[in-house]
C-alpha cells in the first residue's frame, strides 16, 4: 500500500512539474508535501473529517485541485472543481487521469467563471469549499446555489469583514472557525474560516 502511495504522488509530483506558471496551492499525498505552493495547507487542520468521509465536495475555485484530492484521499466519495483558470483546469484534470480508472466517475473539474451562474454539477454534493474566492465575485454567497448541501467552509480574504453574522441567513448558521495565514509570501494578514450548516 505504501509503494501504491508513493507511486500516486510521484505521479502527481510529475504533473505539477510540468505545470506552466506559479502554483497556488500546495498539494499533498500519502502524508508527503508535493511542492510549494503560494498558499500552505494550515486550513485543513480545521476541517471535520466526518464533513468529507463518504460525502461528495465541491471546491469553489478549485486552482490546480489540491483540495478536492486531499478531501479523496481522507475518503470523499466524489470530487468536483470549479475553476475560472484555463491552466489550472488542465493540470487539475492531468492529476485526474494519472489515477487511471480509481477517480472514473468520483473526480470532476469544470473550466468555469465564477462570477456566472455554475454549471450543472454532475455529483450530489454534500460538502462545499469556498476558499478565498468571495471577493473575486463581489462577495456573493454563490454557496447558496449549490442545491441541498449541507456543509459549507468559507475562507474570507484578509479584507472579507465576514462574521458569523454576514454569513449567517435564512438558508444556513455560521460559526467563525479561525483565522488562517495569508500566504507562504505575506503571513501578515489572516483569512477568516467559517463553517456554514445548513439549518
Amino acid at each position: 500500500m505504501k509503494s501504491e502511495n508513493n507511486n500516486i504522488g510521484a505521479k502527481i509530483k510529475n504533473v505539477l512539474g510540468e505545470h506552466k506558471g506559479a502554483i497556488y496551492q500546495t498539494h499533498t499525498w500519502g502524508g508527503e508535501v508535493l511542492n510549494n505552493g503560494i498558499r500552505g495547507i494550515e486550513r485543513r487542520s480545521h476541517i471535520l473529517l466526518c464533513d468529507l468521509k463518504d460525502k461528495c465536495v465541491l471546491d469553489l475555485g478549485c486552482a490546480t485541485g489540491s483540495e478536492c484530492i486531499w478531501a479523496l484521499e481522507s475518503g470523499a466519495k466524489g470530487v468536483v472543481g470549479i475553476e475560472a483558470g484555463e491552466s489550472q483546469v488542465k493540470t487539475f484534470r492531468k492529476i485526474i487521469d494519472s489515477f487511471g480508472e480509481a477517480l472514473r466517475g468520483r473526480a470532476f473539474v469544470c473550466h468555469r467563471d465564477l462570477k456566472n451562474a455554475l454549471p450543472i454539477i454532475p455529483l450530489n454534493i454534500d460538502t462545499v469549499f469556498c476558499f478565498s474566492i468571495t471577493h473575486h465575485i463581489n462577495y456573493r454567497k454563490i454557496w447558496l446555489e449549490v442545491k441541498n448541501a449541507k456543509v459549507v467552509y468559507v475562507e474570507g480574504g484578509a479584507d472579507s469583514n465576514y462574521t458569523e453574522k454576514s454569513l449567517s441567513d435564512k438558508t444556513f448558521d455560521a460559526k467563525f472557525i479561525c483565522f488562517v495565514e495569508n500566504n507562504s509570501v505575506d503571513k501578515s494578514g489572516k483569512r477568516p474560516l467559517f463553517r456554514l450548516v445548513r439549518k
